[in-house]
C-alpha cells in the first residue's frame, strides 16, 4: 500500500525513497561501490603480495591501479616522508581518515608497509 497522500507507483519504478521492495519483503542487494572494507572486515580476501604474487604493473597511471585521487595525495605525501599528522594537516583532515586512505592504497598496491607503498608508486609511474 501506498503512503497517505502519494499514488501507488508501478512495480520495481523508483521513487524518492528508491526502488521498491519486490513482493518477498527482502530490499535488493547494491553492490559496494566505494571503501570496498567488506576485504578488510572479513579478512577473507587475499591481496596479491599475500597471495605470493606480485601485483600487475600499472603503466595506465592511478586509474588502472584504481587509487582515487586522496590516496594518491597520500602517496605523494609518503614519499616526501611526511607523517600521517602531517598529511592529514596538508589535506585537511584528520589523521584517521588519512589511515584510512592509506590501508586502502596498500591493499590495492600490494604493500607491506609505507617504504613498499612508495616504490610501488615509483615503479607504476604514479610517484617521480
Amino acid at each position: 500500500p501506498a503512503p497517505a497522500g502519494r499514488a501507488p507507483a508501478e512495480p520495481g519504478a523508483a521513487g524518492p525513497a528508491g526502488p521498491e521492495e519486490p513482493p518477498g519483503g527482502t530490499p535488493p542487494v547494491v553492490p559496494v561501490q566505494r571503501g570496498d572494507d567488506e576485504v578488510e572486515a572479513g579478512g577473507e580476501g587475499e591481496t596479491p603480495a599475500a597471495a605470493g604474487q606480485r601485483p600487475a604493473p600499472a603503466r595506465g597511471g592511478r586509474s588502472a591501479i584504481g587509487l582515487t585521487e586522496r590516496e594518491l595525495q597520500v602517496l605523494l605525501g609518503m614519499a616526501e616522508g611526511k607523517s600521517n599528522a602531517e598529511i592529514g594537516r596538508e589535506l585537511f583532515v584528520s589523521e584517521d581518515t588519512v589511515k584510512t586512505h592509506a590501508r586502502r592504497l596498500f591493499r590495492k598496491l600490494g604493500a607491506r608497509d609505507r617504504a613498499h607503498a612508495v616504490a610501488a608508486g615509483f615503479r607504476a609511474g604514479l610517484v617521480t
